[in-house]
């Protein structure tokens, strides 16, 4: 199954304008399949080193072929790790994606690319920057200023609202 918006497009095509024209990309898939060769990104510690804890490890079966995490699910706000809140539902209600597996971060960065180009704004707000992992972060910001100076903005501006203390924050920076 896809999720994806060039099925809107294309049942509102005499709608859109021309700035919409490129709107062709299937997003997401949902897939249930098993996939033993997956790999999970490096994790940081709320200490700012890497994560060696045996859960931060891809179990023997590997992963769901999905472009979605699907590790279940954590309260909005408890005792747990940052890094676990990067492969699991955050309060039930956000679905993660794997940013860190290629075709899913393309994906993310044409669709940034997209609603720059569109909406012609000149910077991104990132809630809750620490879901997302620390080279995942960096692949898409740089993305999104390659994009962004495309049309001239080369000054495109990133914030985002980091939690975890200071010394995971800093990975960000």
């Amino acid at each position: 199954m896809n999720i994806g918006i060039s099925r809107y497009v294309s049942s509102h095509s005499s709608t859109r304008s021309s700035a919409f024209r490129f709107l062709t990309i299937e997003l997401h898939q949902i897939d249930n399949s098993r996939n033993a060769s997956c790999v999970f990104p490096t994790f940081f510690g709320e200490e700012g080193t890497v994560v060696t804890d045996s859960e931060a490890t891809m179990p023997a079966d590997g992963c769901k072929a999905s472009d979605f995490d699907q590790y279940g699910d954590l309260e909005a706000f408890g005792v747990h790790p940052d890094w676990k809140r990067q492969l699991t539902k955050f309060a039930s209600v956000q679905d993660r994606l794997r940013e860190w597996q290629p075709r899913v971060m393309d994906r993310l960065i044409k669709f940034s690319c997209i609603a720059i180009k569109a909406l012609d704004f000149d910077a991104i707000r990132i809630d809750k920057a620490t879901q997302v992992t620390v080279d995942g972060m960096a692949i898409w910001a740089a993305g999104v200023r390659k994009c962004a100076a495309e049309v001239g903005k080369n000054n495109f501006f990133i914030n985002g609202e980091v939690t975890g203390g200071n010394t995971l924050g800093a990975l960000y920076m």
